[in-house]
């Protein structure tokens, strides 16, 4: 990502109903995020990246199945 200043990183899971079911608010320099599954399912983990002036760009990084 080309971005301005210091980046800022957000981390949310979702399960297969795309339903939230936990996150990470904006962080300076927070470039990981653990989570442990509470249930067993599919989840999507999402990365989002915003610069120091707002602009963002979201990735989802990871397909998990928990058995």
């Amino acid at each position: 990502m080309d971005g301005v200043g210091e980046y800022y990183y957000k981390y949310e899971v979702y399960n297969s109903k795309n339903k939230m079911v936990a996150s990470k608010k904006y962080a300076e320099g927070i470039t990981s995020y653990n989570w442990k599954a509470t249930k067993v399912g599919k989840y999507k983990i999402v990365v989002t990246v915003k610069d120091a002036i707002g602009t963002t760009i979201a990735k989802t990084v990871k397909k998990v199945i928990v058995k």
